[in-house]
């Protein structure tokens, strides 16, 4: 199944923030989806299972599982519902990880990926944080992303509302 055994945290990290893979964060290719299928698919079953939550214990190895758990899945499951598959889990660890204060510890241009999850959420609450967040850590760039999700959000649960079935 896989390739490649990623053991570490910051092998992940490595792999994510390299100049290869950067320019590819929100335009993947087929070629890039297989290749971090065939690398990380195992590492995301671990994660996924529990086997890595010894790496919440710092600041990197938090953001590398949420890398994991938010972000692989959406490049080896491309158009599957399985790519959702662990969303919920990856959302639970960038809140416990700011609650430790672990995002104060990271480098701001890899910060958005702690606290990306939380512009994936479907609680109106965790897209409000996230807005603070990127707004706070100055990552205004980035603001489009959660503040549109955040809309999107607010229109879905209005038209739940307001459209009976």
């Amino acid at each position: 199944m896989n390739t490649v055994q990623v053991t570490t945290a910051e092998e992940i990290l490595e792999f994510w923030f390299s100049d290869r893979i950067q320019p590819y964060w929100f335009n993947s290719t087929p070629k890039l989806d297989k290749e971090i299928k065939q690398r990380f698919e195992n590492i995301w079953l671990q994660a996924s299972n529990n086997a890595l939550d010894n790496w919440l214990q710092t600041a990197h190895g938090s953001l590398a599982l949420a890398i994991v758990l938010d972000r692989f899945p959406i490049n080896m499951y491309r158009g599957l519902a399985k790519s959702f598959q662990t969303e919920t889990k990856a959302i639970e660890i960038a809140k416990q990880a700011i609650q430790q204060g672990f995002d104060k510890e990271i480098a701001k241009y890899k910060l958005m990926f702690l606290y990306v999850p939380l512009m994936h959420s479907e609680s109106i609450e965790d897209q409000n944080l996230s807005v603070k967040l990127f707004s706070q850590a100055g990552l205004s760039d980035n603001l489009r992303l959660p503040n549109t999700t955040k809309h999107s959000l607010q229109n879905t649960v209005v038209f739940h509302i307001v459209i009976p079935f």
